[in-house]
């Protein structure tokens, strides 16, 4: 293999399981591990990776905000899968919490259509409008300051009364998901605080994550992924990080896997 072809294959390799060793990619190139390092500074200087001790990690980026209103319109089949994935999580008589994300309205509009009986506490304007005349449904709204980029309500008043409720089972969203470094992140610290918040008093905490989710990152971490009860994923997000997601229990179809 040339020089060219291994950088590249290096690459694809960080980009796909977001943290390698040099030691594994020494063995796997058949060449020295000084050779590697070299290769990995090499693709340091590219942009396309981050030298860490030992080996490297994907590079994280951090994409414009997009307001709540701009990505409700747009038709997302993973998204649909994700909403189906979670709502099939919910059972009659629960206590839910839906978190900020565009997903959990799809997951609204399942349970409003539904005959089932639960609660759902929630800080979103839109999920609330969803779930406002479904007689089945006890609504609860959290108010607080308003985020009109994110079309919902989040500050320590926000935090303190969803912090009143206790939860059968929650559904976070995120900004990214940083498997390499065992966290998970959102852009406001005041939607972190409340995430937390949620997080202690929840049975079950599953956090949604659309495909790319795994290369973005937020300003604030709000919580490691071993303190969630694990991942909602695509399938096909589920087969692209299979070898990085091997220690996380994840739901793709209604199933978990460990």
């Amino acid at each position: 293999m040339f020089a060219k072809e291994r950088l590249e294959a290096i690459a694809r390799k960080v980009n796909k399981e977001q943290r390698v060793l040099v030691k594994d990619l020494a063995t796997e190139f058949n060449v020295s591990e000084d050779m590697i390092r070299k290769d990995l500074t090499v693709l340091q200087k590219q942009g396309r990776l981050q030298k860490v001790y030992g080996g490297a990690v994907s590079v994280r980026t951090n994409p414009g905000r997009f307001a709540s209103q701009q990505r409700m319109r747009t038709d997302d089949p993973e998204r649909s899968q994700l909403a189906e994935t979670a709502f099939g999580l919910i059972k009659d008589g629960m206590r839910l919490f839906l978190d900020v994300s565009v997903t959990n309205i799809q997951v609204a509009r399942m349970i409003a259509q539904s005959e089932r009986n639960v609660t759902v506490v929630t800080n979103m304007i839109a999920i609330l409008n969803e779930l406002a005349e479904a007689e089945h449904v006890r609504l609860i709204f959290i108010g607080g300051k308003i985020n009109m980029e994110r079309d919902a309500f989040w500050n320590a008043s926000a935090a303190e009364l969803a912090g009143h409720y206790h939860y059968d089972l929650s559904l976070l969203g995120t900004v990214g998901v940083n498997l390499g470094e065992n966290s998970l992140t959102t852009y406001h610290e005041d939607d972190g605080i409340l995430k937390r918040t949620v997080l202690r008093h929840s049975k079950e905490a599953w956090v949604i994550a659309e495909a790319h989710k795994f290369q973005e990152e937020g300003d604030y971490c709000y919580s490691s992924l071993s303190d969630v009860s694990g991942l909602i994923v695509s399938t096909e997000t589920k087969k692209t990080y299979r070898t990085a997601l091997k220690s996380i229990t994840v739901r793709t179809g209604g199933r978990s896997h460990e």
